[in-house]
Parts: structure tokens; sequence; C-alpha cells
């Protein structure tokens, strides 16, 4: 039997690879409250800054909709210990969102955000911080106008600032972008009446100018307005150099750009309430015009809720390839209650999936905000949620991968594995160490037992058992396996799989 992936269990920190890299999956409850990691802001030879979100208090009555939220940035050593954690509140204003981070000047970083003002007008600001200090942190509101601007993506470029977003309803809203400088001063900016079109992502090409990905709406904005897929090429003063629209029941156009070599390749998603969602990839030629569309990855239920939830985003090139995170949506209920995993994915520049990974917990919903390469593998950033916004909590999830996109050595050697996060919800392995036998006890009901695969530390196959009638103790014999550390790997009913590390002593 060939080798077989084998998936690191939550809070295991697992040496892997000649160099002794350190991969990990980790969640940390900072604050007590509503939390998710959304950027790496930082990342040194001791230590990873990230920013990201938190929220002790929601509206019940509106969906998603916060009372109290803040900023908030922590620092984690390499092997995933927490360091130091910060949230800032402005007096008077609401914070809403950290998601942009742009390192400026060394060890000077921009977050943007929003400031919500009686939940009517919004002004948008960004802070300035010092790395080594994470107390010295200091905002600057940019300019207020009298109609509401949603300002969606940002992007820093000449040291300038660049923002993407609508003008008023989000549906029924004019193209808008506007640039600041660095001190906050607003340069210029243009609203486009007759494009009622929202920026997914934002690249800078070789040439210096933006290419824009995302979507618009054809219509007065009424009920029945019809949704296309959107690219378009505009230069730094604001003007479009060229666009294009693609019909929403085509696999390519739109979503978020990649330049690859000097080729345009578009990452996107569809996800219409009622039809199966699904993700693609599009290249187009240097004017926009679509070359070739391939689907990637299928979602498992009909009904996404969110815009591009089974979309891969935050693309990242290494070596002439893209990887991306994003979420696998497999159900779907009348509560708005998903069963979400965290996606890893690899592309190549011809449209082939040449793997994905799925990270997940036991009985919780995750969702992926951004993933960034570092030398030594990938870090994406996410969070995992118990129930709804309105009344229940997160904690911010931090994945370290290899470059193979794996927390342990050997994933690579198959695909689409689940990896419960933390496997100690719903199963005991003990003793560990143990000698001549392990036993393993499922205390969760909902944890249908229905094989265990026990590999050495390098992958290597050593034993197997199935079951029919999914049991909740099981005794393993050990007393003929030589001393050392040992993977056991545990498939669930509906086919999660746990893996917990076992030292054989003898």
């Amino acid at each position: 039997m060939k080798n077989i992936a084998v998936l690191l269990v939550y809070l295991l920190v697992s040496v892997y690879s000649s160099r002794g890299q350190q991969a990990f999956s980790k969640m940390y409850n900072l604050f007590g409250g509503w939390e998710a990691a959304y950027t790496v802001v930082n990342v040194s030879d001791s230590d990873i800054v990230f920013s990201g979100d938190f929220t002790d208090r929601f509206d019940p009555k509106i969906i998603d909709s916060p009372i109290f939220n803040a900023i908030t940035l922590f620092r984690i050593n390499l092997n995933g210990g927490l360091i130091e954690s910060k949230y800032f509140y402005q007096n008077g204003y609401l914070y809403y969102s950290g998601w942009e981070a742009y390192e400026l000047k060394g060890s000077k970083s921009l977050f943007f955000g929003k400031n919500l003002m009686g939940r009517k007008n919004k002004n948008y600001f960004y802070a300035s911080i010092n790395l080594n200090n994470l107390d010295t942190f200091y905002t600057i509101l940019l300019e207020k106008t009298d109609t509401l601007i949603d300002l969606r993506k940002f992007i820093v470029h000449n040291g300038q600032i660049y923002s993407f977003g609508t003008m008023g309803n989000y549906l029924g809203a004019p193209f808008h972008v506007a640039s600041f400088d660095t001190t906050g001063r607003q340069l210029w900016y243009k609203t486009y009446p007759n494009r009622r079109n929202f920026a997914s992502g934002i690249a800078i090409d070789d040439d210096g100018n933006f290419l824009i990905g995302g979507g618009g709406y054809r219509g007065d904005g009424g009920t029945f307005d019809t949704f296309y897929k959107w690219v378009a090429k505009m230069d730094t003063s604001g003007y479009f150099i060229w666009e294009h629209q693609f019909d929403d029941s085509v696999k390519y156009g739109g979503g978020l750009p990649v330049i690859i070599n000097g080729s345009y390749y578009w990452l996107g998603g569809k996800s219409n309430l009622g039809e199966t969602a699904y993700s693609f990839i599009t290249k187009t030629d240097r004017n926009g015009n679509a070359e070739w569309g391939n689907e990637l990855i299928r979602a498992g239920s009909p009904y996404i809720f969110y815009p591009v939830i089974n979309g891969l985003y935050s693309p990242v090139v290494v070596n002439a390839n893209i990887y991306a995170t994003g979420v696998e949506v497999e159900s779907y209920d009348s509560g708005y209650t998903f069963k979400d995993y965290v996606l890893l994915a690899k592309i190549d520049t011809l449209g082939n999936l040449k793997w994905k990974r799925k990270f997940g917990q036991w009985y919780k919903d995750n969702r992926a905000f951004s993933l960034s390469a570092i030398p030594d593998g990938f870090i994406i950033c996410a969070d995992g949620k118990d129930t709804t916004h309105a009344t229940g909590f997160t904690d911010a999830w931090i994945i370290k991968t290899d470059t193979n996109g794996c927390i342990v050595p050997g994933c690579h050697l198959t695909d689409g594995l689940v990896q419960i996060a933390n496997p100690d919800a719903f199963v005991l392995v003990y003793p560990n160490p143990a000698t001549d036998k392990i036993t393993v006890q499922i205390t969760d009901s909902r944890a249908k037992l229905k094989s265990y695969t026990l590999y050495d530390n390098k992958g290597n196959f050593n034993k197997h058992q199935q079951f029919t009638n999914y049991p909740e103790i099981v005794d393993i014999t050990t007393d003929k396996l030589l001393a050392g550390f040992y993977y056991l790997v545990l498939e669930l009913k509906d086919g999660e799989k746990a893996v917990k590390k076992i030292l054989i002593q003898r």
C-alpha cells in the first residue's frame, strides 16, 4: 500500500524537512470575543506580526452588525507561541476592520479600516505602527465626504495610497477610485456614474498600471438586475485603458488578477444562490480578452451565502505557480450554518489544480482571509467560529505550512484530506507514550469511528483496521513495533480525518 498523507493535530508543532522548519496550526483567544487574523504584517528572524479585528458586542437584531469593534495586532514566535497582543479603539468612532496592511519605509506599516459614525457616514483612516513596539500606534482620518463611500480595496504604489470601491448603495453604486499621500491628504478621487462595478482584487502590472478584477450589475438597480464578471486596466490617474465584461454563466472572466512572466491570470468563483458554486481560473491576453477558463473546485452545497465563499482568493506566486487560500463549503442549513473548511490550493499556468489541502476544526466553521508566502512555506490567516455573529465567538487561527502546503511530512502524497485541528474535542488516545497497547476512546457521540491507520514517522504504512459498527473504544496492539514516533490517523464516518502523534517506548 503506498504512502498516504498524515495530518497534524491542534497545537502540535512538527519538525519537517532536512532544514528542520516548523509548521503548526494554532488558535489564539486574544481578548475573549469575536476575533480573526487577517493579514501578515511582518516576518522577522524571531517573530511574526499579524493584524486582525476584535468584537465583543453585536447588535442581535442585525447580522454582522458590531457595536464595539477594534483593530488588533498580535505577535507570535516562529513556533507559534503568542508573545503579545493589542487592540486599538478610537474614542467616538468604531474601527470596522484592519483587512489590508502594507509595510512602508522599513519599520512602519499602514493599516486601513473604517470609522462608522452613527452608521450613517463613514470616515476612512490609516494607522502607522512601529513593529518593534506595538504600543506605538497612530491613526489619521482620511477626508470625509457627504456621500457614503465604501472603499473595499487598497494598494500602495510609488509612495501613494490608492483605494477602489463604490459610492452609495453597494448593488447600485458607481465605481470609485481615490488617491492619498502618506500623510492622509487626499490627492484626487473619481467616480464613474455609468459603471456599477466593484473591485475584488488589484494588482500592479509591469508597466506600472493597475489590473482590476471584480464584477458589476446591469439594469436600473432593481430586483432583476443581472450580474457580470469584470476585468479592467487603469492608469495611476484613474483613467481606464481597457475593460471587459463576461457573462456570469460562463466559466471564465473576473476574479483576482495574477501576473506571471507578463501573462494575466484571474482567480474567481461563481456562487449565485440556489446554484452549485465553483472556483475557476481564467487566462486573458494583455488586452483582457479571454483565452481560456478552467473550473478548479466545486462546492458540496448548492446554497452559498457569501459572494465568493467557495472561491480561491489571496493568491501568491511562487516559482511561476499560483497558490491561493479560500473556503470550501460542504453543507448548509436554513440557519445560515455551514460546514466550512479552510482551503489551500496550487494551480499551474495551464489552469490545472495540482493539489488542495483542507483544514478544519471539530464542529466549527472556518474562514480564511489571506495567504502569505514565506521562505520555508506559507502562512494562512483565518478564524474558527462556533455559531452566528450575533451570539457566537471566534478565535484567530494561524496555519503555517511547508512548501507543499503540509503541516506534517509526506502530506503531499495524497490530496483532499480534511485536517481536524482539535481532535481532543472528540477522542482520547492513551497511554502516550505507549509500550504494548494504545486505546482509542471516542468521547463525542457525533464522531463515528470508521477506521484507523498507523504510520511510522516517515509516513510508511504499518497497520489498518476498518469498522462497520463505529465502536466507542478500540485497542491497538503495539508490542511488535520498534521504538519511536508514529502517526495514528483516525477516519470518521463523514470522511473527516484526524491524527494523533504517538511515542512508542521500549
